[in-house]
């Protein structure tokens, strides 16, 4: 197990805690970013993603132009999420939504999909992934990764959702298939990785909305407690 020191010094290490600082002595303790924070929100407001050169190491970062406007796709559009659709909701097995066939091809080219090796990683892959739906769906909670992962350094990891000029949601492309259960199954909040925010959504109350599950272009009311 990674010791709260050792996380510590691998965000200092990755210079994510400098990131931290700078944004902490730009916009104030409260209302800062944290790099891989967990934030809270409503999968139904996620209605398009935006493809871009940002990965889950660029989280907190705070960039002005017009990279949330280009490539724009509506979720519902992305192969993933139609494979999940057709399975989920369709009842087609994995194998007949051609997710498996693809990761395999993935595989062959690449050396890896999703983490996964081989085709019995992707089997066991897809199957982690009938069992999540299923806990989801009779009610238990979308656990964050600090609840799943001994390990996990913050929210790293967690679906991952930038935030635009105008505060809309924009799916990062990390997280596809947990976003698409989410969605399917209409779950009111999950927890998610903070990804990169467009400079003009800066201002009072974004993280503290976007910590509490209230929408971004929502004011957030509330007593306002230490960040850890």
């Amino acid at each position: 197990m990674i010791s709260f020191f050792q996380k510590l010094v691998w965000l200092y290490r990755g210079g994510y805690l400098l990131r931290d600082f700078k944004n902490i002595t730009r916009y104030g303790y409260f209302e800062a970013p944290r790099a891989f924070e967990q934030i809270s929100i409503n999968p139904s407001l996620v209605k398009e993603s935006v493809t871009n050169p940002w990965t889950r190491e660029h989280s907190a970062l705070v960039i002005d132009g017009d990279w949330d406007l280009l490539k724009r796709r509506q979720i519902q559009n992305l192969p993933k999420v139609k494979m999940c659709k057709a399975h989920f909701e369709d009842g087609l097995s994995w194998e007949k939504t051609g997710i498996i066939d693809y990761a395999t091809r993935r595989i062959k080219r690449q050396g890896k999909c999703d983490d996964c090796m081989s085709v019995d990683d992707v089997i066991q892959r897809y199957n982690n992934l009938d069992e999540l739906y299923s806990t989801l769906k009779v009610g238990q909670p979308f656990l964050p990764q600090s609840k799943l992962f001994e390990n996990s350094i913050r929210e790293k990891g967690g679906i991952i959702i930038h935030v635009g000029r105008n505060r809309e949601l924009l799916f990062g492309g990390g997280g596809h298939h947990r976003l698409a259960i989410a969605q399917i199954l209409k779950l009111d909040e999950i927890p998610a990785q903070l990804g990169v925010i467009h400079a003009q959504a800066m201002g009072e109350d974004l993280m503290c909305g976007l910590r509490r599950g209230l929408h971004p272009s929502k004011q957030c009311h509330v007593m306002k407690k230490s960040i850890v």
